[in-house]
């Protein structure tokens, strides 16, 4: 099994549009037009739309690589004040115990840095259960990017179609399908039933307590 990480496990309480509003200021002080990012669209698609002009507009992967950075290193700000506070959703803890009772490999896909990923695991004593961390500094691209995904499906050893990817958000869903995984959709955080279903969810719940059920089926 492979989990996001915020609004699946864990809930981080970040200023999103502080965040993306800082961000954008910074691509627009670094030469970019304003005009390409919205404090109303992810950080991450913001970037996304940077290092496409960058590299439409003759720039190298070393501007890429830098406008990178410059990006994560606001992130990180924000997610590691965040972690501070951060809490475990209900039910997390003794879900994961069932889970590793069942003898299942677990993994953790996710956008957060690894900075404030290794605050949240240490804080929460949540190593324990999970074989594999990928976070957005470990991967070539990220979700929806099925590249995000294969790299946890690198670490844990196993084939796409033996896994269920359990996320919060349309994104997790889109790349579990990419990827050639069942998708779990969770209802805990971004994205609604209908969105999830509409990305191609396999399954839809309300709660990450709601899973061993599902992989006694998917297993069957």
């Amino acid at each position: 099994m492979v989990f996001d990480l915020d609004g699946t496990i864990v809930r981080f309480s970040i200023d999103y549009r502080a965040a993306r509003a800082d961000v954008v200021r910074a691509l627009v002080k670094m030469g970019l037009p304003s005009s390409l990012f919205s404090v109303n669209e992810s950080t991450f698609r913001n970037l996304e739309r940077a290092e496409l002009y960058v590299r439409s507009n003759g720039g190298g992967e070393e501007d890429v690589r830098r406008i990178r950075s410059l990006v994560y290193s606001i992130a990180d700000k924000y997610e590691l004040e965040a972690a501070k506070t951060t809490d475990l959703l209900p039910g997390v803890l003794d879900t994961l115990e069932v889970l590793r009772g069942m003898g299942l490999k677990m993994g953790i896909f996710t956008i957060a840095g690894r900075l404030s990923v290794d605050r949240v695991l240490e804080r929460f004593q949540l190593r324990r259960f999970f074989s594999v961390v990928v976070t957005r500094d470990d991967a070539d691209a990220i979700k929806p990017d099925p590249a995000h995904l294969r790299a946890a499906l690198r670490g844990l050893g196993v084939d796409a179609e033996d896994v269920l990817v359990v996320g919060d958000t349309t994104w997790d869903v889109r790349c579990a399908k990419a990827a050639g995984a069942k998708a779990v959709g969770v209802t805990t955080g971004l994205s609604t039933r209908e969105e999830l279903l509409n990305a191609g969810a396999d399954y839809v719940i309300d709660s990450i307590t709601e899973l061993p059920p599902i992989i006694r089926k998917f297993h069957s």
